[in-house]
């Protein structure tokens, strides 16, 4: 009996106040509702037409006309211009000055973003 006793206040404070239930209970206008539903639909839309062309990039090979070229080359040309970018906005910066050795480190970006970039597009 005593241990019903404890639990109850912790329950009790789970229970909703009576202003969370009347916003619950109150749903926005449905012009409102059907406006951030379009809002979705286009934003969804949006995504998928960036996202079929990196479909692409998910085969192991990929055919420039007759030449076949591996997905490890694309990956590596990708990370080697993501690291390039990287590299060109902290020297328009100034902060390269703070790097030791830029080219180790260039190296390192390129390594990085490869990586990165291999991973979240795998065959």
């Amino acid at each position: 009996m005593a241990h019903s006793r404890r639990l109850l206040p912790r329950y009790h404070q789970l229970l909703p106040t009576e202003s969370q239930s009347r916003l619950v209970s109150d749903p926005a206008p449905t012009a409102n509702r059907k406006l951030r539903e379009l809002q979705l639909i286009g934003l969804a839309n949006m995504a998928i037409r960036f996202l079929i062309p990196l479909a692409v990039l998910n085969l192991p090979e990929f055919r420039f006309g007759e030449v076949l070229v591996p997905w490890v080359a694309t990956v590596g040309v990708l990370g080697f211009f993501a690291a390039w970018l990287v590299v060109a906005v902290m020297e328009y910066t100034g902060l390269t000055c703070y790097i030791w050795h830029l080219p180790l480190f260039f190296v390192g970006l390129v390594v990085l973003f490869s990586s990165l970039i291999g991973l979240v597009i795998s065959p």
